[in-house]
This record gives structure tokens, sequence and C-alpha cells, in this order.
């Protein structure tokens, strides 16, 4: 009978390899492969007050769980869905409902605030232009370096690109200006929290937009944009199977996300990307995956991520007692997943395109391909959608794959896979501040019990799966000493 976990796992990691060079926890970064992809648009554009922006907010603006992969339904608990609400909720809630300390500044101090404001204000376009310049550069140049065969004289390029972008950032971006007035009015306006929070009040607002169709957004922008994805793309090509041992503990000792009752293909709702999704077992052991894939940031212009970590803030308690993040433990071994609203801060799409999947398919297999091909409802295999449709501003486009009996081609870009930032404990409020009397909310012990609770089913979870496995070994081990014996 076909492991259809150990099949997804065996997939997810080796495509996290050569995505990510390997595991990234040291750096606090984790990778989250959706269940399945999500078609996008090629014809989006990054215009002001549009729809297609509104829907590219919408497509970044998906929470993460940390889970390995985030499932569009729950099969058998709720650590491995998506969560509720939106990047966008949590940081408007943090701006809007945050409780603050006292702390009242002198006129001076308040004059050198004004003066620095308007200074980072009428610059923050030069620099963040220079920036987004660089860090592109950047970007491109971990691309070329997680190819499993790099092109050297495209690495030394890009490096002196690298250097030349930086020179202009300091140069005409004034980098090193900007950076030391921003530290400045960190120091004058950290006495005052309420102060710090008129900026990023005001930098939320400056980025709010509204689309003709689709209401209200912040501009949040891809870089590279989606009008230059049609160039060239670093490949994988591998066969992946049952069978292999990769080494991917590490990133899935936390996450029960995928259960034993598994199954690698999934369909339902309509083609237009219902997330109402039912899974079904796949009996292949063995398949060739090819694809291109590009690894895109999110800019979000809108918000200040370094604002999570802050001791100065914590909620009203009238409004929440909830965690961003309980900021887990990395530092254990196994790891303890952080959780709450928005443990993982979303960073990067993972888009592929050119998707080849090649297997010997049974002929009840062949026939369920197409049969779910040719039905209304969007359809996948493992982190691929085979079946969906994408939105832009003209239109609703249904895309499906094509399959010839052996191999099912999906030339169509989609995501994949989101990865950022796992977040620290936030809020986490230091609780020697001058707070506002029975207003904020300092977080407990008694906090900490729910959170305690859901560890507890991800054990239990976890402990069901290897019962499942080790039950089913044994009936292996039973079956085989028959077979020998008929022999």
């Amino acid at each position: 009978m076909p492991d259809n976990k150990k099949m997804i796992l065996n997939l997810f990691a080796a495509l996290q390899e050569s995505l990510f060079v390997g595991d990234r926890f040291p750096k606090g970064e984790m990778v989250s492969f959706m269940q399945p992809g999500h078609f996008i648009s090629p014809n989006i554009k990054e215009g002001s007050g549009s729809d297609d922006m509104a829907i590219q907010a919408d497509l970044t603006n998906i929470l993460i769980d940390t889970s390995y992969v985030n499932k569009y339904k729950d099969i058998e608990y709720s650590s491995s869905a998506e969560l509720l609400g939106s990047v966008q909720n949590v940081y408007e809630d943090l701006i809007l409902q945050a409780s603050l300390p006292i702390d009242e500044l002198d006129d001076d101090t308040l004059k050198k605030i004004d003066d620095l404001r308007k200074w980072l204000s009428n610059n923050i376009e030069n620099y963040s232009s220079y920036s987004d310049k660089y860090f592109d550069i950047v970007d491109a140049l971990d691309l070329e370096q997680a190819k499993e065969k790099p092109n050297q004289a495209k690495i030394k390029i890009l490096n002196r690109k690298k250097r030349t972008a930086l020179n202009n950032w300091e140069t005409f971006g004034l980098k090193k200006i900007h950076e030391r007035k921003n530290g400045t009015l960190n120091q004058l306006t950290g006495p005052n929290p309420a102060s710090r929070w008129d900026d990023f009040r005001f930098q939320l607002n400056e980025q709010k937009r509204t689309s003709p169709n689709l209401g209200d957004y912040y501009q949040t922008f891809l870089s590279p944009p989606i009008s230059e994805w049609g160039g060239e793309w670093p490949s994988i090509e591998r066969e992946i199977s049952e069978s292999d041992s990769y080494d991917y503990s590490r990133s899935t000792s936390w996450s029960g996300g995928v259960s034993a009752n598994f199954g690698l293909f999934s369909f339902g709702g309509g083609a237009s990307g219902s997330k109402d999704y039912e899974y079904h077992k796949s009996n292949i052991k063995n398949i060739n995956l090819r694809l291109e894939y590009q690894r895109v940031r999110i800019v979000r212009p809108w918000m200040r991520s370094d604002i999570f970590g802050y001791k100065y803030w914590t909620w009203k308690k009238n409004f929440s007692k909830e965690f961003i993040s309980d900021g887990g433990n990395l530092f254990i071994n196994p790891p303890k997943r952080p959780i709450g609203r928005m443990p993982i801060l979303p960073e990067y799409l993972i888009v592929v395109k050119n998707v080849e999947l090649s297997a010997i398919f049974s002929s009840k297999e062949r026939e369920f391909v197409k049969k779910i091909l040719d039905t209304n409802a969007s359809a996948g295999w493992g982190p691929f959608s085979i079946k969906g449709s994408y939105k832009d501003e003209s239109s609703s486009t249904t895309v499906k794959a094509s399959f010839d009996g052996t191999t099912i081609r999906i030339p169509h870009p989609q995501i994949i896979a989101r990865s950022g930032k796992l977040l620290p404990m936030t809020p986490n409020p230091d609780p020697s501040f001058n707070w506002i009397k029975d207003e904020a909310w300092i977080p407990s012990k008694e906090d900490f019990k729910t959170l305690n609770s859901i560890r507890k089913s991800d054990l239990e979870n976890d402990l069901k799966q290897i019962k499942y496995y080790d039950e089913k070994q044994n009936l292996l081990q039973e079956l085989d000493k028959k077979y020998d014996k008929l022999d």
C-alpha cells in the first residue's frame, strides 16, 4: 500500500533542499508548502488604486501557521490549517489596539522629533527605491548560488552589481544618514511610545488605497514584480521516491500537519478557487519532477516589522489576551513550534512554472486524473495545482494541466509555498514600564495554559502517527514472513 505521507514529506524535503539550500531554522526562517498551489495571473500590474493591486495584496495577506504543510481544509486537527484573519488584520490591530506606557516629553525633544519625522518623510521614497534595488540583486544572487550548477560568471557579475547597488544606496539613497536619523528618532521617542505610534499610524494610512471593485487595501509590492517574470528561471529536476530518506526531521518535528490518512490528490469546490478540498490517495511510489522556480520577496511599505519585538506595547485588556506569537523555542531538540495569531511573518512567495510530473500511473489512476481535469472542480497533486483559476482586474481565467497518461504538465505560474520570519514572543511587555492601570494586558502563567493544551494535542497526534507506523511496520513484517513460507 503506498505511503502518501512519506512520499509528500520526501517531495517537500527535496524541494526545500533546492529552494532554501537546506534547513533555515538557525536564521529563524520557516517555509510552509501549500496543498495545493495557487495559480497567479501574469497580467497583474502594479498601479496605485487598481483592482490588480488589491488582488496582489490579497495573495500576500494569507497567514501561515507553523506547519510544514498548510492545507486548505483541516483533516484531523487545526494546527495544519491556514490561520484565520490576515497579515493586514493583525498589523492594524497592533497599531490601533495597543496599550502603551506613559511618559511625557519636553518641548525641545518634541521639536527635534518633529524635525526628524519631516526629514524622514521627505526622503523615505528615495531611500526605499535604492534599498529595493540592492535587495533585488541580493535575491538574484541567492537564487543563482542555490542552483545545482551555479553560473560562476553570473555570480561574479551579480557580486559586482551588489557592490554598486550598495554604493548607490549609500550615496544617492542617503542610507547612513537615513538610518542615523531613524536611530535618533527611536531614541527620542523610546521614552514615549505614543509618539512613535503616531508615526506607525501615519505610515499605515499613507499606504491605504481604494480599488474600483474590491474595496480598500494597503499597497503591497512584489520583487521582482509579476511584469518581469517572463525571463529565465532556475530549474529543478529530481526523481522522488517513497523509499527516499531525506533529512526533513527538523522541519517536521513540531508539525503534525500531514496525517497518516493524508492523500496526495486534492480536489473540490469549483475552479474559481474554493478552499473546501477533499484529499485522496495516490498509488504511485516514484515520480520524476521537473520545474522552474523563483523566490519572490513581499514588500510592505505600510509595515514596520521590527515593531513585533518591541517591549513597550501590549494589548488593551478589553481587546485581546492572545499572543501574535508565543515565540516557541527553536533551540531545544525537538524545537517547540511558535503558536499564535501570526507566528510567521510571510516575507516570500515560492512561485513555480513549467511543472512536469512524470510517473507510471495505473490505469485506474489515469482515469482518475482525466476525470478531475474534465470536471468543474479545482484539483491538485501534492503542492501543485493541476486545475484552478486566477484573477486580474480584467477577467477570471480557468487553467488546467495537460495529461498524456504518463506526464502531467502545468506551464502556468503558481504559488506552491510561502516563507517568512518566525516572530519572537509578541506581545512581550516589560512589566517595569509605567503602564495604564487596568488597561494593559501583562501575560501571566495562566495565559500560557491554552498554548500548552495545543502543544499537548500536537504531542498526542505525533504519538498517534508513531503508533500507526509501528503497527504498519509490524503488519508488513508479518506479511513478509508469510510470503517467505510460500516460497
